[in-house]
């Protein structure tokens, strides 16, 4: 888990980022050691997914609210810190809410800038990068799921009744002079005309979606600078749960790694079989599906209508996105938008 970055643990010298610095002894580790199991040291892929669809900026609210989950907030600084490392990791744990993520933080050692949608747009004409791999990283695979947002329910429905309003409110607050663009983002969103708190909840979960989800995929794809491979996966989950019936966070993962095979149907059986091959092709080094560029923008699009995958020009329409959130670029701006709907699911 990554350590909540803070003030106060800055000044206490703690470390930040404790979970990417898992992850580089786990690729050092590989590097030096992958060919005694036939691999090539110099050919390594990296699967990841989740975690980071949120603001690097919310990290000291995140550290205030999960102190006053504690029972922390009366404590001094240093007291404060010395508190935290001598509670039991499982009962810190078991105490933290559901709005708290675990969020990479600015380090200036291994990260040393904040991704931008705005800064995003120079990827392809930077001499100098603040990001090293849009240097060394050649190709790659972006994507993601109908749903993914599934994973800020518990966050949005822990804030009680009249969430809709309270989502007003905050957006008020943060984004000063906007209030028409505001009112007619929630109008666009269904958020205003909510009917009851329920299906608040879920017309805020899909802001939400195409602002941490969705948008990243559109722009950081559109703007990365070496080969690109786009996929949009829409075959619902079927197992029982909360989110049966929806393309939900990390179902693309549930495919790749194939531990509930033998629980699918048929159908989603076929999905899930044409997903895993088309991403092990990848790491295999083999061209999945065709790739997308600025002048053929293209997406292997999975589920529902597309079956066992179509590939299909990357525009919301044709691979059942919302293009709603677009109209805000310079209505507001996504950077913005995105900073200050962060905020909001992070208590504010």
């Amino acid at each position: 888990m990554t350590k909540l970055k803070s003030s106060a643990a800055t000044q206490s010298k703690l470390q930040a980022n404790n979970g990417l610095r898992d992850q580089k002894v786990a690729f050092e580790w590989i590097k030096a050691h992958i060919e005694e199991f036939g691999g090539d040291s110099n050919q390594v892929t990296a699967l990841g997914q989740s975690a980071g669809g949120v603001s690097l900026n919310t990290h000291e609210q995140f550290y205030l609210e999960f102190c006053k989950a504690q029972g922390f907030e009366g404590i001094s600084g240093d007291d404060r810190i010395r508190a935290i490392e001598d509670r039991e990791s499982l009962e810190l744990l078991l105490k933290t809410p559901p709005s708290i993520s675990s969020l990479p933080a600015l380090d200036h050692d291994l990260l040393k800038e904040q991704i931008s949608f705005e800064k995003a747009k120079h990827w392809s004409n930077t001499q100098q990068h603040a990001l090293p791999g849009l240097e060394w990283c050649k190709e790659i695979v972006f994507g993601d799921c109908e749903y993914d947002a599934s994973i800020y329910v518990r966050a949005i429905t822990g804030r009680g009744s009249n969430v809709a309003q309270q989502l007003s409110d905050s957006l008020n607050r943060a984004l000063l002079g906007y209030e028409p663009a505001i009112s007619a983002l929630l109008d666009d969103y269904g958020i205003s005309n909510a009917v009851n708190n329920g299906s608040a909840y879920h017309t805020v979960s899909h802001l939400a979606n195409d602002l941490s989800f969705y948008l990243p995929c559109d722009v950081f794809a559109q703007f990365f600078p070496g080969r690109r491979y786009i996929y949009h996966l829409n075959e619902p989950n079927l197992l029982d749960g909360p989110f049966k019936g929806e393309t939900a966070h990390i179902v693309d993962v549930t495919f790749l790694f194939k531990n509930f095979d033998e629980f699918l149907p048929t159908r989603t059986m076929a999905v899930a079989q044409a997903f895993s091959d088309n991403i092990i092709k990848f790491i295999s080094g083999e061209v999945p599906w065709e790739a997308s560029s600025g002048e053929n923008r293209v997406a292997l699009v999975y589920g529902n209508d597309a079956g066992v995958g179509q590939l299909r020009k990357d525009e919301p329409e044709s691979v059942s996105r919302r293009a709603t959130i677009f109209r805000y670029q310079e209505l507001i701006g996504f950077d913005a938008l995105l900073n200050a709907v962060s905020d909001f699911l992070a208590g504010k």
